[in-house]
């Protein structure tokens, strides 16, 4: 197992009012935040400290509750302070809410 700190931009494009998201990794749930910036347009940076196995990992964020307009993205996603690449799982390849990578 190794302690790693995990770096992650998340977006959320919201219509009318602020949405809450969950943030996993594989299907642990480390976070669960409600997007409350007055810019509906802005990106959060979310640090998560994870101690994880060698291997291929999935880090993927979802919306809390089902609504009508839920779209949410990851980008800038770094491991140790290092930004890594992150094999992005979206059929549509419009707004990427799940990937892969490997430590």
């Amino acid at each position: 197992m190794q302690d790693l700190r995990i770096e992650v931009d998340i977006y959320c494009d919201w219509q009318t009012e602020p949405q809450a998201y969950r943030l996993y990794i594989d299907n642990d749930l480390f976070t669960e935040r409600t997007y409350i910036w007055r810019n509906p347009h802005q990106w959060v940076r979310e640090i998560l400290v994870a101690e994880l196995m060698p291997g291929e990992h999935i880090i993927s964020v979802k919306p809390a509750k089902i609504s009508n307009y839920n779209m949410f993205k990851l980008a800038n996603f770094a491991i140790n302070s290092k930004l890594h690449p992150l094999a992005l799982l979206d059929n549509n390849l419009k707004f990427k809410d799940s990937g892969k990578f490997k430590i």
